[in-house]
């Protein structure tokens, strides 16, 4: 199988191959007709897509027309001037004054007459100066000043209906309090065991605080003494088991201290 020969040329449609077309291939074959036609639109598509720059690209200046005579007539962006070179500004600046001058009051025109007009920042005022001062004051009450009972309306009645600071109460004026203490026993009461439920058969259950026991009473303690030596036992010289010619001491506790005799 060969390839198709494309050509840059743009066709305007893509023919279909239809049911009744004969299936005939090779050059200009029915069956290849659309295949050469696209083969066509991409040769010219390729073309036309070499022909431009791409998206993202860069020019020289003179790749530009009149871009090197623009730049020539512009100044560099951190140029300066002097005054001279702009027009009008020396007459400009000549008619203003320094940026940190001065002017006397006389300078300004009407600031000695509106300064006339005002007070001085710390100045004081007399009653009589302040419009309806005098009459406001008048209506009002010294700082410190008090009232009777008889000039606060109601204070009298409310009063009235009040008890004394230190005032106290029978019990007969508190509502059921006697009753309540009736059911109460007295701070420091006692009670006989029999008033106490269970506390006879609970004692009866338990020895004296002071109690002693028979060796009898006590299970295994006599077993257990008959296996002990008195404190101050001790062993007569025979009684021991030979020695071998070995040292043989005596030992004897003697007013509760270890003491040690030799015998040979």
């Amino acid at each position: 199988m060969s390839n198709l020969t494309d050509t840059s040329v743009w066709s305007v449609s893509v023919a279909q191959l239809e049911t009744s077309d004969q299936v005939i291939g090779g050059p200009g074959g029915v069956d290849n007709i659309p295949h050469q036609q696209l083969a066509d639109r991409t040769a010219y598509l390729k073309v036309e897509v070499e022909k431009r720059a791409m998206v993202v690209h860069v020019h020289v200046v003179n790749d530009i027309t009149g871009l090197q005579a623009a730049l020539d007539g512009k100044a560099a962006a951190g140029h300066t001037h002097t005054i001279a070179f702009i027009t009008g500004l020396q007459a400009a600046l000549d008619a203003k004054t320094p940026y940190g001058h001065a002017h006397a009051v006389a300078d300004v025109t009407g600031l000695q007459a509106a300064l006339d007009a005002k007070a001085a920042t710390s100045h004081t005022h007399g009653i009589a100066s302040v419009a309806g001062l005098q009459v406001a004051l008048d209506a009002k009450s010294a700082v410190g000043h008090g009232h009777a009972v008889g000039d606060v309306t109601g204070l009298q009645a409310a009063l009235d209906a009040k008890s004394g600071v230190g005032h106290g109460h029978q019990i007969g004026d508190v509502a059921n309090l006697q009753a309540t203490l009736n059911g109460k026993s007295d701070v420091g009461h006692g009670h006989g065991i029999a008033s106490i439920t269970g506390l006879q058969v609970a004692l009866d259950g338990k020895s004296a605080v002071g109690h002693t026991h028979a060796i009898a009473e006590t299970v295994g303690l006599q077993g257990a003494l008959n296996n002990k030596s008195d404190v101050g036992h001790g062993h007569a010289l025979e009684s021991l088991p030979a020695n071998d010619g070995a040292a043989v001491y005596r030992l004897a506790i003697v007013g509760g201290v270890l003491t040690q005799t030799r015998v040979s």
